[in-house]
């Protein structure tokens, strides 16, 4: 079932607005400290009885906005534990006992788990879509400057191809 928010759920009040991001903001960091302790909880479980069940528990309990990326790297740094790789069952045994690793509780104990594998910053995400647009924009500006375009045929096709993924946010019209 696809999740959505009724026309109803917009804040159009700024100071609310404000408030609710400032919650998130307290929220935000709350569950990073509870994911911390989750983790090497679960990481100080597993190398007192070998049992990689609560490892497992805690990467799959992740929200999907969460960074279970960072969490997993995390896991496989300090953790007796190796990415199961079985396609019948990675995804709800994500971690396997690894009894070759050793485990680096005290390590785990100073690293925050959301250091791993930091986001990037938005003007580091290279927009394939918005670098595409420009391009077919370059290309149309030189057809109307009366230059020759090696393959404009393909603009069109281009256009009506990206539309049809939904990255179009940077496109006009396909014709």
């Amino acid at each position: 079932m696809k999740a959505s928010l009724a026309q109803s759920a917009i804040i159009t009040d700024a100071s609310k607005i404000g408030e609710l991001i400032d919650s998130i903001q307290k929220a935000g960091a709350k569950l990073d400290r509870m994911i911390w302790q989750g983790a090497v909880s679960a990481i100080a479980h597993l190398d007192q009885h070998g049992d990689v069940t609560l490892v497992n528990r805690l990467y799959t309990a992740m929200p999907k906005g969460s960074r279970a990326l960072a969490l997993a790297e995390y896991l496989l740094a300090f953790a007796k534990v190796r990415a199961n790789d079985d396609p019948k069952n990675k995804k709800a045994t994500p971690f396997l006992y690894a009894k070759d690793k050793d485990t680096k509780l005290e390590k785990a104990l100073t690293t925050p788990w959301y250091d791993f594998r930091k986001e990037k910053s938005p003007d580091e995400v290279f927009d394939f879509g918005a670098m595409l647009a420009k391009l077919i924009e370059r290309a149309e500006a030189a057809q109307a400057n009366g230059k020759p375009v090696k393959g404009a045929e393909s603009i069109s096709a281009i256009r009506k191809a990206l539309v049809s993924v939904g990255d179009d946010s940077s496109m006009g019209d396909p014709d």
